[in-house]
């Protein structure tokens, strides 16, 4: 992000697809699948157990065979697994899928700055 304050962090988002409602948020230093949970088990709490969850290719999200290792789980993986939630992976290259998360996203960049915290 390009405002300086938020430099070496990272806001986790969990957006409705339907309304796009924003049900659980976090803000940490790194992207860590941990954090993932901790975001998701908040909302969960407050929100309801969500049937599925759509996200990107990224490491924290979904683990990928690296190294000529084969494909571990992340912690992530283990806990939508474990509250029997699937996880929908977007296609490779094709951000469109994430589309209206990527623009909240977009949109918050824009706006941080008139804005002291995310609360």
């Amino acid at each position: 992000m390009k405002d300086p304050r938020w430099k070496g962090l990272w806001l986790i988002v969990y957006e409705d697809d339907s309304s796009r409602f924003i049900v659980g948020y976090g803000v940490y230093p790194t992207p860590k699948s941990k954090y993932l949970v901790d975001v998701l088990k908040k909302a969960i709490e407050k929100y309801g157990k969500p049937e599925e969850i759509l996200s990107d290719h990224g490491t924290t999200f979904y683990a990928v065979e690296s190294d000529e290792r084969d494909k571990g789980l992340t912690d992530f993986e283990k806990f939508l697994i474990k509250e029997k939630i699937t996880l929908i992976v977007d296609r490779v290259d094709h951000p469109q899928t994430n589309g209206k998360v990527e623009k909240f996203f977009d949109i918050f960049e824009k706006k941080v700055k008139f804005f002291d915290s995310v609360d």
